[in-house]
């Protein structure tokens, strides 16, 4: 048998391996041959932080996903919040804020409020949690300073559901079945069975 070209053969056999390799699934299971390298794909549904210093002359502080709006131009000690000074945390569209931290950078961080969530206080912190919303207004009820700010998101689930009871004795015209995000109105009322 002689050889003739083995380059070629060397050539050849190098792409009928590739060839094959290319024509393999990216899910393919071998049975753990290759130490569970499966490739997967995901969704990003962790959430992220940012944190922004917010302790420059100016209104609107941004980071990648984050801006915070500022009635009043801050200086070296934060951005002002009081009774006539507010501030609007928001994310970008489809992400929700989940909790937020406030690092005070002069006066009483307990004068610190929000408009929505749960404020806790930890020395001279203030966490506003359970947000769940895509903005944030905050404000003080004396005046603070606030010189950093930390925003925790996640995006926004596009499937949500909620279970209303609609078993209710109420025979009226219209009967009323009333969830956190949905309201049902149903002509001709229940009873004990349903709508």
């Amino acid at each position: 048998m002689t050889i003739k070209n083995p380059l070629k053969r060397v050539i050849a056999g190098a792409l009928a391996v590739l060839v094959m390799a290319c024509s393999i699934p990216a899910n393919a299971d071998f049975g753990g041959y290759f130490g569970g390298t499966d490739i997967v794909a995901s969704a990003d549904t962790a959430e992220q932080s940012e944190t922004i210093a917010t302790n420059q002359a100016k209104n609107t502080y941004t980071g990648t996903n984050v801006t915070i709006t500022a009635d009043e131009a801050g200086d070296e000690d934060g951005m002002y919040l009081s009774g006539t000074r507010s501030a609007t945390i928001s994310v970008a569209a489809g992400y929700q804020i989940t909790k937020v931290e406030f690092t005070k950078g002069a006066g009483d961080i307990k004068s610190f409020t929000s408009e929505a969530g749960n404020v806790t206080y930890s020395g001279n912190v203030a966490t506003v949690s359970d947000v769940n919303a895509q903005s944030l207004t905050v404000k003080g009820s004396q005046l603070v300073q606030i010189r950093q700010v930390t925003v925790y998101y996640e995006p926004v689930s596009a499937e949500q559901s909620e279970t209303i009871a609609t078993n209710t004795a109420d025979s009226s015209a219209e009967a009323t079945f009333t969830g956190i995000n949905v309201t049902i109105t149903a002509k001709g009322g229940g009873d004990e069975y349903g709508m």
